[in-house]
């Protein structure tokens, strides 16, 4: 092992939280230690950023896509209507409404929703963050009275 690089070795696509990752040490006189998987997520020394930018959505017949962290209800020149299908186990969605225009609505139906069937959006900002766990989409957060149906 002490001749390979790490470029060459073969990617574990799914870690497991007893997995050893290699960490070299900055704190001290640069030394090369282990931690594992389940360490690293306990203990993070900072903040938890997002990198990918929302997808918007605007328009009729959309599909909230589930490969994505955040999504936009883009509410600015007419009402949005989409789709969010199951996610995977353990995944949060954050779903936000902008740009609302006084009229406008967003109104997400939910596949296997453990609330109920529906999201509605009617005020700019409104947020709702979902967690999906045993097949279920659930509502952990709602901010600004999305209104759930």
């Amino acid at each position: 092992m002490a001749d390979k690089k790490i470029s060459a070795l073969t990617e574990l696509t799914v870690p497991g939280i007893g997995d050893l990752l290699h960490v070299i040490d900055t704190s001290s006189t640069y030394q090369n230690k282990k931690m594992t998987v389940g360490n690293m997520f306990q203990n993070i020394p900072t903040f938890i950023a997002f990198e990918e930018s929302p997808v918007a959505l605007s328009g009729t017949g959309n599909t909230v896509p589930v490969g994505t962290a955040i999504d936009h209800l883009d509410l600015s020149s007419g009402n949005v209507t989409a789709t969010l299908p199951d996610g995977t186990n353990g995944q949060i969605k954050i779903i936000t409404a902008i740009n609302h225009s006084s009229t406008n609505t967003g109104i997400v139906t939910v596949t296997n929703f453990h609330n109920g069937s529906s999201l509605t959006f009617d005020a700019a900002y409104e947020t709702v963050i979902l967690l999906f766990t045993s097949a279920k989409w659930l509502v952990i957060s709602n901010v600004g009275s999305v209104a759930i149906s």
